[in-house]
């Protein structure tokens, strides 16, 4: 089983405030959680992760979005989901009516 340790500081640290991760939408807890419950499971390396957020935190204005981007091709690449799963779904949460975040 690995352990999630996220970076107080670096190209990998979360955003936070006093100490709290910082998440501006309710999307951004979600990836963050499904991240932590891969981890957990034994699903996905975090020092992998870890890699791969570094990798993209250049190439996004948002913290959250390399995160996702992250996840996304980590998760594609290993088989924990397919793109066309993952596109269907998003799709699914886009067509909801506007403040539907749950």
């Amino acid at each position: 089983m690995s352990e999630l340790e996220l970076p107080a500081d670096g190209p990998s640290a979360p955003p936070r405030t006093n100490g709290e991760l910082v998440f501006d939408a309710p999307w951004q807890s979600r990836a963050f959680g499904i991240t932590a419950s891969l981890v957990e499971a034994g699903q996905l390396a975090w020092p992998d992760f870890q890699a791969a957020l570094i990798e993209h935190v250049p190439d996004h204005e948002h913290y959250w979005d390399a995160w996702l981007a992250s996840l996304i091709d980590l998760g594609g690449s290993r088989d924990l989901f397919s793109a066309s799963a993952l596109a269907t779904r998003s799709e699914e949460l886009l067509a909801r009516p506007a403040g539907h975040d749950h």
